[in-house]
C-alpha cells in the first residue's frame, strides 16, 4: 500500500508520493522575479531560505489560468532543496493498493513526460497521474531554480 496526496492542478488529478513532500501552505503571492520563465512565479521565504514558486499547470501546460480561492501551494523535496507547486485545490492524503498503480512503460512510444511515475486507477474509472518532482524539469531548468534559491539568478 502506497500513500499519496492527491490534488488537482486544471481539469487533472495528480499525486505524489508523501515522502516527496514537505509542507502544504496556503497560496500567498511570491516575490516576482525577473528574466525567469513564465511558470517561474517568483519566491518565498521559507525557514529562512528561497523557496521558488512554480504554477505547475503553466509548467506543465504551457498557459496560465486564474488562481482559484483554494489555491495551495505544496513545498516539495527536489534534488537538494525545495520548490512550492502552486495547485488548484487538494483532495487528501488517499492510500492506494500496489494494483491501483500502473506503469507508465506501456505507453512508452506514445508518452515520454518523464515526470509521470504512474497511473493510479480510482474505483469510479478516475485515473490520477503519478507524478516524480525531481523529474518535473530539464537539468538546465533545475539549475536555473538553483540558483534562485542561493539568490544568484
Amino acid at each position: 500500500m502506497k500513500q499519496v496526496i492527491v490534488f488537482h492542478s486544471g481539469d487533472q488529478s495528480f499525486a505524489l508520493n508523501i515522502e516527496h513532500i514537505d509542507k502544504i501552505i496556503e497560496f500567498e503571492t511570491p516575490n516576482i522575479v525577473p528574466e525567469t520563465k513564465k511558470y517561474v512565479k517568483g519566491v518565498l521565504k521559507y525557514h529562512g531560505k528561497i523557496l521558488p514558486i512554480i504554477d505547475l499547470y503553466e509548467r506543465l501546460y504551457g498557459e496560465s489560468q486564474e488562481k482559484k480561492d483554494t489555491a495551495k501551494i505544496i513545498v516539495v523535496k527536489f534534488k537538494e532543496t525545495h520548490i512550492g507547486l502552486v495547485i488548484d485545490n487538494i483532495v487528501g492524503i488517499k492510500n492506494y493498493e500496489e494494483d491501483q498503480f500502473e506503469d507508465p512503460v506501456q505507453f512508452e512510444e506514445k508518452f515520454s513526460k518523464e515526470y509521470v511515475e504512474g497511473f493510479i486507477k480510482e474505483d469510479d474509472d478516475d485515473i490520477i497521474i503519478l507524478m516524480n518532482p525531481r523529474k518535473l524539469f530539464s537539468f538546465s531548468e533545475a539549475h536555473a531554480l538553483a540558483q534562485l534559491e542561493d539568490g544568484i539568478a
